[in-house]
């Protein structure tokens, strides 16, 4: 009941997408999303609060869900992209304003880190840098334009 309530008073100010409205969006297997989920990679806006519920999102969560796909494509481990994806959509997040001046997400770390979850130590993040920094003595660069990212999820759900 709480939740029903939850999502008709989300409806009437923003836009509201279902677990199977993203699944089709991203093209993702129903079992791999719930995995992300359950793993805490993906936040839904409103939780299901049991078994046969939905899950519910807002455009932000489908920025998040868009650049964890991303990085993960990219090489990043899936702890590393979940932790940047929500740090960049959720911490960052002040206004949209934000993101029209600052495009570009950089992410560099030394080559061959000790493991791979080690990555999150090791990495150093840059958003909206102008110029680039220096990356000559870099091991490992990641550019993300993250208007396109956020532009090609727009165009989707338009």
């Amino acid at each position: 009941m709480q939740q029903q309530k939850m999502k008709s008073q989300l409806k009437n100010h923003v836009e509201v997408f279902t677990t199977s409205q993203v699944l089709e969006l991203f093209n993702l297997k129903p079992e791999r999303f719930r995995q992300w989920i359950k793993l805490k990679f993906i936040t839904p806006y409103i939780q299901a609060t049991g078994s046969g519920q939905t899950h519910y999102f807002i455009k932000n969560n489908l920025y998040v869900i868009g650049l964890f796909i991303h990085l993960c494509n990219a090489g990043l481990n899936r702890v590393v992209a979940s932790h940047l994806a929500h740090e960049i959509f959720y911490d960052l997040w002040t206004e949209t304003l934000y993101f029209e001046e600052h495009a570009w997400l950089i992410a560099v770390w030394p080559d061959n880190p000790e493991k791979k979850r080690d990555q999150l130590k090791n990495i150093e993040i840059y958003i909206g840098t102008n110029p680039v920094p220096d990356l000559r003595d870099i091991g490992t660069a990641l550019v993300v334009n993250l208007k396109k990212v956020m532009g090609t999820i727009d165009a989707k759900i338009s």
